[in-house]
């Protein structure tokens, strides 16, 4: 994951990223904006990143990533050192998002296919989705 620039506002941030898919400042900054209100970071666009709590740190650099409008994404353990005590999984959430899904185990794909697929799977939903 790319780290944040401290001294940079939240938004300053995001539109660094966005600046690889905008043609103008002011597209930038909108196309920001729009990533921020997405990930729920729009209400702290003014404060300086070095103000953010981890959880916060954490999500400003999955917006900026995402302010990329990357063709694919790839994130291991997005909320990885936010929580130690508490490894949180949101797999059906990613699942509701994307179009395709991989799973791993000790590095290899151990299962890979549509979203809807992967949802389906009884390993998966026993292992990672609770059901």
């Amino acid at each position: 994951m790319v780290r944040s620039f401290d001294s940079m506002s939240v938004l300053e941030n995001v539109t660094v990223g966005a600046y690889n898919r905008a043609k103008t400042t002011k597209a930038a900054k909108r196309l920001a904006m729009e990533t921020l209100e997405w990930t729920g970071l729009a209400h702290r666009a003014d404060r300086l990143a070095v103000k953010l709590t981890p959880l916060e740190k954490r999500r400003l650099e999955v917006a900026r990533a995402l302010a990329t409008k990357p063709r694919l994404l790839l994130l291991d353990e997005p909320s990885q050192g936010i929580m130690p005590k508490l490894v949180e999984q949101r797999v059906a959430e990613c699942l509701d998002v994307a179009d395709r899904a991989y799973v791993l185990q000790t590095g290899r794909v151990a299962l890979s296919g549509t979203s809807a697929e992967i949802a389906a799977d009884d390993g998966v939903r026993r292992a990672y989705l609770g059901i």
